[in-house]
């Protein structure tokens, strides 16, 4: 394949290239001044000339080509960072985060402890767990690891100028997303894709052809195909400072995640909102989204109050971690597991890292325990100790992202109703339904409006409709990691059904996916996607399997129903591949197999999304769908087929 032609040097980076040739050649004597540097610094002028002229593949060949062939002496000096650094700066703009892991794991453990390396090692495990805050701290720090007494004054110019590019891409694709999916954006939420204040990022969005509602505070896109209509890109719709200071570099993330930000601050929001749960005002203010509410809402209020019983007991906790002092409240009906969850969320330490000291005597109970039987006093101090995520090079192969998906232990709750029942009238459980809702309430915004009269469907997306694994892996382009008849199935039911999508993974996958796989931003689908729900409204509880304790997640309807009272029991239809997250809707929920080995001949002949498009056209003239036992779904979709080929062969 020809290349395109390569664009000339500007008279700026002839002169940055020159400086770079310069510098390198008058500290030859120095530190860098080895035999054993030498190979690096011949070859980075090479690597910096690629770089500003945008050549990163060719940048990525040159850089391993020279890894290969170096000698031993010389894989250990520092000055091997001229190449590894803009390789793994390199492999994050492509998005190729196994690559960047690779490469970094290659140092030896001298430079292994060297800041840039080990600020790139936690920047790459940062993007890869979709951590986005995370992320923003993260770029923070390989630019702090440049400054100063950096060794070489060209290679932090290098980083810098990668850094910026990257951002310029991001940022120009986010814009030109955001306008294929969403038909109303809250203003807030621009400045949480942009990260600039809230005028600019009216003003630049509106230039690029939106509309702007001051009484709603929403942002309107253009038409489709009217993106731009002053016919600039993106990137330079922002000023200079906006696009390259510090504060604004921490947008950072890889750019297959074009549509992962819009609700980090609401995820920020509800780590925190949990810290004091006596004051339900204090909770409202840590959401800021656009409120979306149907008529006949439950309101505030409501949600807030218990539904039977005396009033929750709340205990206060501290612990000091790093340091640090933090307090937190947990109620008595609470877990262990909520416990770790909380602490998680204000430390980083996931909970298997955690060790927690001071709180009990002897080892703390397992995760299914509550906290009242803990027998714990107000304002009960202890200690963690444990390793944050990202402070350490993490193979992005063992992603915590998903922590249910990939498990395919089941439970059929439909079978065991009276297990159902006790979930639904536990007080724990309740709570977090009405947390749950209350988030929403601030943050959840609509895709497409919801149409009235229609029935709804809650869809799951991993192993339902997609291969995860080879998607994950990159061992499939998306559009082939999908289930046979994706979208035929959705054009044929959304004529009756409006469509919500809730995955067991976080926003950032969840959109990306949905992106990939052409359920949004496509001009060819007749059908929309109303709305989306993530691993954020679904909470734990804890069955037992076989004699042992089974905790696992559940996706409440009731959160939903809260936000529109007009979806019910009876015209709510919930499909996935795990009975057990039908746990507190076991009548609403229709069990489908799961989807996976997309690669072979069998998965190539699946035909379960044909089926189930028979099955749910011919139960949406049901005025109830309480009415009918989705457990017999296989055979009455076999029944209508037939009687159509019956009514085919008479005509």
């Amino acid at each position: 394949m020809v290349a395109p032609p390569t664009p000339p040097l500007t008279e700026n980076d002839a002169q940055q290239l020159s400086d770079i040739q310069t510098s390198l050649s008058t500290s030859a004597s120095s530190s860098l001044g080895d035999a054993a540097a030498t190979v690096y610094q011949d070859i980075f002028p090479t690597i910096y000339n690629l770089a500003i002229q945008k050549r990163l593949l060719e940048l990525i060949d040159l850089a391993e080509t020279t890894e290969l062939t170096v000698n031993l002496r010389s894989r250990v000096d520092q000055s091997r960072l001229l190449l590894v650094a803009p390789l793994v700066l390199s492999y994050i703009t492509i998005n190729d985060l196994p690559q960047c892991h690779i490469a970094l794991t290659r140092l030896p453990d001298t430079l292994a402890l060297h800041a840039l390396p080990r600020s790139l090692s936690k920047l790459v495990s940062a993007t890869n767990d979709r951590n986005y805050p995370l992320i923003y701290k993260r770029v923070d720090e390989v630019l702090d690891a440049v400054q100063g007494n950096f060794f070489s004054a060209p290679l932090a110019t290098l980083i810098k100028l990668l850094l910026e590019r990257h951002m310029h891409e991001f940022r120009r694709k986010t814009a030109e997303l955001i306008s294929k999916a969403y038909t109303s954006l809250p203003v807030s939420l621009a400045v949480t894709y942009f990260n600039i204040p809230e005028d600019d990022a009216r003003r630049s969005l509106e230039r690029l052809g939106w509309t702007f509602n001051p009484l709603t505070n929403q942002l309107h896109p253009p038409p489709a195909g009217k993106f731009s209509s002053t016919g600039r890109s993106a990137s330079s719709l922002f000023t200079a400072r906006q696009m390259i200071g510090v504060t604004s570099l921490i947008d950072l993330c890889d750019t297959k995640e074009l549509l992962s930000l819009r609700l980090v601050y609401f995820e920020s929001a509800s780590r925190q909102v949990r810290s004091d749960k006596m004051a339900s005002s204090e909770e409202q203010d840590l959401t800021n989204g656009t409120v979306v509410k149907a008529e006949g809402a439950v309101e505030d209020n409501q949600l807030g109050q218990d539904e039977s019983g005396p009033p929750e007991v709340w205990i206060k906790l501290r612990f000091t971690w790093a340091g640090k002092m933090y307090d937190l409240n947990v109620a008595e009906s609470d877990r262990v597991y909520d416990l770790k969850s909380l602490i998680f969320s204000m430390t980083n330490v996931p909970p298997d890292r955690q060790k927690i000291l001071g709180l009990v005597k002897g080892k703390l109970p397992p995760e299914e325990e509550t906290i009242s039987a803990l027998k714990l006093t107000t304002v009960k101090k202890f200690s963690l100790v444990g390793t944050a995520l990202g402070d350490e090079l993490k193979d992005p192969s063992q992603s915590e992202e998903f922590p249910d998906v990939f498990n395919d232990l089941d439970l059929d709750f439909s079978e065991n109703l009276q297990a159902s029942r006790a979930y639904i009238s536990d007080r724990r459980n309740q709570r977090k339904i009405r947390e749950a809702t209350q988030r929403l309430r601030g943050n959840l915004a609509l895709m497409h409006p919801l149409r009235e009269g229609r029935k709804l469907l809650v869809l799951d997306i991993d192993y339902t409709i997609l291969d995860t694994k080879p998607l994950l892996e990159g061992s499939l382009p998306p559009i082939e990691c999908a289930r046979p008849g994706l979208h035929e199935f959705l054009d044929a039911i959304y004529p009756y059904y409006d469509i919500c999508v809730w995955s067991q993974t976080s926003w950032v996958w969840l959109e990306t996916k949905l992106h990939e796989l052409g359920m949004i931003g496509s001009e060819r689908n007749r059908y929309k996607i109303n709305f989306v729900l993530d691993k954020t409204c679904m909470f734990k509880v804890f069955s037992v399997r076989n004699g042992q304790q089974f905790p696992h997640h559940v996706k409440p309807l009731k959160i939903i129903w809260n936000l529109f009272p007009q979806y019910n029991a009876s015209n709510t239809i919930h499909i996935d591949d795990l009975s057990r997250n039908f746990a507190l809707n076991p009548g609403e929920g229709l069990k489908i197999s799961a989807f996976k080995e997309a690669h072979t001949l069998r998965a190539s002949e699946d035909r379960e999304l044909e089926k189930l498009a028979r099955y749910m056209v011919h139960i949406a003239i049901l005025p109830d769908l309480k009415s009918i036992d989705h457990r017999d779904w296989k055979k009455i979709a076999r029944s209508l087929r037939s009687e159509r080929q019956r009514g085919a062969n008479n005509s």
